[in-house]
């Protein structure tokens, strides 16, 4: 009888059982764990400045690590001068361990990252909310396209799709936009080195 009293029992309202209390406690606890080592992947949000830029050579690593499967792991971290653990750390998520224990790119990934392209105007960068590595892929090419612009190839930017949008921003293709995207970069105090907001003085 008294065990079936207790299991009666109801908790006063506004306090927590002891069985609830421990529930908590262990949830706390739990470590997610992906095949790369532990996932404790910080907030965007709670992040500097330098540990964005760190997060987005990350992001860059996995990129020449889908574009060149012959580059290493490490080799594609060194040339980002990006650690490799912190490369795990910002994007654990997008990596994966062969048979044979080395690291590689998973296919593809749903990682939300701001890119950036430039504007018609001088200094002014234009956001773009990216939301998986096919979007970012396009953004990456637009630039490759741009650039080749810059230096007289315009076959590039010709082909590329037309009205294109990406986060919700339409990329420029028409020659004429892309002249004053050109004129205005010219104009720049700073320079944006690719599609990541990596700003550099000219020199």
């Amino acid at each position: 009888m008294a065990r079936r009293r207790r299991e009666r029992q109801k908790v006063a309202p506004g306090k927590v059982s002891p069985g609830a209390r421990n529930n908590k406690s262990r949830t706390k606890k739990v470590i997610h764990r992906t095949s790369t080592g532990v996932n404790v992947t910080p907030r965007l949000a709670d992040l500097t400045p330098r540990s964005l830029s760190a997060r987005s050579r990350s992001l860059q690593v996995l990129s020449d690590l889908r574009r060149d499967p012959s580059l290493t792991f490490s080799q594609a971290a060194e040339n980002r001068s990006v650690d490799r653990g912190t490369a795990r750390k910002y994007i654990s998520s997008a990596f994966r361990r062969d048979d044979s224990g080395r690291v590689k790119a998973r296919p593809s990934d749903r990682i939300r990252e701001t890119m950036f392209i430039p504007s018609t105007k001088p200094d002014e960068r234009i956001p773009i909310r990216t939301k998986s590595n096919k979007e970012r892929q396009l953004v990456g090419q637009w630039h490759t396209a741009k650039n080749a612009a810059a230096n007289g190839d315009f076959s590039l930017i010709r082909a590329f799709p037309k009205n294109t949008f990406v986060g919700g921003v339409r990329l420029p293709t028409s020659p004429f936009e892309i002249h004053k995207i050109l004129t205005a970069e010219a104009e720049a105090e700073t320079k944006l080195e690719g599609p990541y907001r990596t700003l550099a003085r000219p020199a």
